[in-house]
């Protein structure tokens, strides 16, 4: 379906035709416990063997029988085990033994008595007061039992949950595989880093913002190179990157750059919308060829930064298996006065300081609108005057 830029969608419809085509990535392979974290399970981990293994002491102290504690105060040391002990003492009647933190706990005792909570009398100890069964012991299996699932499928790893995988013994395991993304930087001006510039020629910006982007949201990220203005260079390095998962377009400045993607999309498949009501980023466009979603972003570095954050992210996070992004927003208060001067939805970069929000904005093309802002602020189209003062959320790029 083919859409001018006069006949432009909401963000918010935008959002919803893109999840409409995006599906998970179901391909998964065995990765080692060192490179899991960030990584999505594919399977259930499963434990094989309870944890703890054993009664084991929480404390340094003695061990003992508890039920004795009732009308004894004075126990024999008939012994000592540490952590790494494997030997099990059978504790007769009216006897304790000395552990360390995390030492089995013997056969005939079933509590720990703090040292601090003990005085030493020779080869003897008295206590204070009575225990109760299982003071200071970690019961067998009470972290988790056998066949117990411990880790769920589709789980986000985060560290927090690697600790049980290393405690389960597990070296490997099987992960989702993360999308892999091409990257097609397109325009005639557009020159590799290293290269000698030209009148007229800029770097190429783009790639490397979308690359650090992907990586930082489960994906992978791979250029294709930078294509000519010409219908068969975008067309040939499209069909080379349809290997990939999505594929992502970012605009030369011209006119003519951008109608010469939208025309090989529709040549190649499918246009679902072409220009979305925001500000900056309104010449963006999403399809499918060969059933992989291809987005064509603006051309210019903050309009590119602003359409991947607001639009790309959604669909790189399904496929990679990751919760929806939260942005997090602090409140601050305008330091200027800022006049809209049409009906688009304005993402508009702004620094903070001491709560205020600075407008940095200072055009498309400008690299340091993204780069000096800590976040954005979102002005409905509507919106014609943002006053000097009003309160308004920061929606914070980290």
């Amino acid at each position: 379906m083919k859409r001018g830029l006069n006949n432009l969608i909401s963000i918010e419809r935008a959002i919803e035709i893109i999840k409409d085509n995006i599906n998970p990535i179901d391909r998964n392979n065995r990765v080692t416990i060192e490179k899991v974290t960030g990584r999505v399970l594919a399977t259930d981990i499963v434990a094989n063997f309870d944890h703890p293994r054993y009664n084991r002491s929480e404390m340094d102290g003695y061990a003992l029988k508890s039920e004795e504690t009732t009308d004894k105060r004075r126990f024999k040391i008939v012994g000592t085990i540490f952590a790494e002990d494997t030997m099990n003492i059978v504790i007769e009647p009216g006897c304790c033994v000395k552990v360390a933190t995390g030492a089995r706990i013997s056969y005939g005792t079933d509590a720990v008595v703090k040292f601090e909570d003990t005085r030493r009398i020779g080869d003897e100890i008295e206590i204070f007061e009575p225990v109760k069964p299982f003071l200071n012991v970690s019961k067998k299996g009470s972290d988790f039992k056998r066949g117990e699932i411990v880790l769920k499928s589709k789980e986000v790893l985060s560290p927090n949950k690697i600790g049980v995988i290393a405690a389960l013994g597990l070296k490997e395991i099987n992960v989702f595989d993360k999308p892999r993304i091409g990257i097609i930087s397109t325009g005639n001006e557009i020159k590799p880093i290293g290269s000698i510039l030209n009148k007229g020629d800029r770097y190429d910006v783009n790639t490397y913002t979308l690359s650090s982007l992907i990586s930082c949201n489960g994906g992978i990220a791979r250029s294709y190179g930078i294509a000519k203005d010409r219908f068969d260079d975008v067309k040939n390095l499209i069909k080379k990157a349809l290997k990939e998962d999505m594929i992502i377009l970012s605009a030369g400045s011209s006119v003519g750059s951008r109608d010469i993607l939208t025309e090989v999309i529709e040549d190649l498949g499918e246009i679902k919308f072409h220009g979305v009501s925001m500000k900056p980023g309104k010449p963006v466009f999403f399809g499918i060829v060969d059933n992989k979603p291809i987005f064509g972003l603006a051309g210019n570095p903050t309009s590119c930064f602003i359409n991947a954050y607001i639009l790309l992210l959604p669909a790189l996070r399904i496929m990679a298996r990751l919760p929806e992004k939260k942005f997090i927003k602090v409140r601050a208060k305008m330091s200027e006065k800022v006049i809209l001067k049409d009906e688009r939805t304005m993402i508009y970069p702004v620094k903070l300081h001491n709560g205020d929000a600075i407008p940095i904005f200072k055009g498309s093309s400008m690299i340091t609108s993204i780069s000096n802002s800590d976040g954005f602020i979102y002005i409905p189209g509507d919106l014609k005057i943002v006053e000097k003062g009003s309160e308004v959320f920061v929606y914070l790029w980290q």
